[in-house]
């Protein structure tokens, strides 16, 4: 009978000779320095101090203190250089010509020979004082109903022109084309028609104040800005009824001279004012960053 291996039959005394043994060792850190021991057999001398390890785990906590989420890039809000707040001291310009006018409107009430002095049409166009005559008869109103059927619309436009396009904007640009207007108009009429009031430098206000929104107000898609700006023609530019007595030919040539100073004025300012807005832009996300905000479902306010 055949017998295997290990059933081979030994002389007595000998003795077996002994089976290496494996040894199960740990494996290795890759950064770890390797020697040769005396038997022959490899052993592991510990990390290599110069090798890069990854860092622990209970490290991630200091690593995110060093980027908070604070830190992170944010976008830009959606608004321009018209969302800041005005100073009050920007409508002194405005609220003095309302109280110019309004002195001299007074005045003509109670002493008729004085309006009648500055009144101009079209035969005193042709004489010296023409400029004067036409700048006075801008400012002369027929009654209180007609002064402040202008001023509560002029006061506050012409207001926020100076606040956010300067001094050169109002009073200066606007309120030459306003007697541009006026000397205008009544070219236009017949030569015995006497013009007074503001309304056409109203409409001058109008159609600059329109088209420096469109172009500030850039951060709003053009479906938007062409729908507000639709809006504020119904309620503002077109007449809901008719008066003999209204120059309507004097708004709507004072709303296209307007016009044209507006384009004129952005074409020769645009980079400032894009400026302006981006600076308009920073400052509202810093602002919000620093607004106490009102946690969702909480009575509390966090930071």
């Amino acid at each position: 009978m055949s017998s295997g291996p290990d059933d081979i039959q030994r002389p007595a005394g000998d003795e077996a000779p002994e089976r290496p043994r494996l040894t199960v060792l740990p494996a290795p850190d890759p950064g770890a320095v390797k020697g040769d021991a005396p038997d022959g057999v490899s052993r592991w001398l510990g990390p290599d101090p110069l090798a890069s390890t990854p860092a622990p785990a209970g490290e991630d906590e200091e690593a995110d203190a060093l980027f908070p989420e604070d830190d992170e890039p944010t976008p830009l809000p959606d608004v321009s250089l018209l969302s800041v707040h005005p100073s009050p001291w920007a409508f002194a310009w405005a609220f003095l010509y309302a109280l110019i006018s309004g002195a001299l409107t007074a005045w003509d009430h109670f002493h008729p020979s004085f309006g009648d002095a500055w009144l101009i049409n079209g035969h005193g166009l042709a004489f010296w004082d023409a400029p004067l005559k036409l700048t006075a008869s801008m400012l002369l109103h027929s009654g209180l109903e007609h002064y402040l059927g202008n001023m509560i619309m002029l006061v506050p436009f012409a207001g926020f022109t100076t606040a956010f396009y300067g001094f050169w904007a109002f009073p200066v640009i606007l309120v030459t084309l306003g007697v541009v207007t006026h000397w205008l108009t009544i070219l236009s009429y017949p030569p015995y028609l006497h013009l007074v009031g503001s309304s056409g430098l109203l409409f001058v206000v109008f159609g600059f104040w329109l088209v420096l929104w469109a172009f500030v107000e850039s951060h709003l898609s053009p479906g938007k800005r062409l729908l507000r700006f639709s809006g504020f023609a119904l309620m503002m530019l077109v007449p809901h009824s008719y008066s003999p007595t209204t120059s309507y030919r004097a708004h709507y040539i004072g709303l296209g001279l307007g016009v044209i100073a507006g384009l004129l004025f952005y074409g020769i300012a645009h980079g400032r004012l894009q400026a302006r807005n981006l600076t308009a832009r920073l400052a509202e996300r810093e602002a919000r960053r620093d607004r106490p905000v009102r946690a969702v479902g909480r009575g509390r306010l966090r930071w």
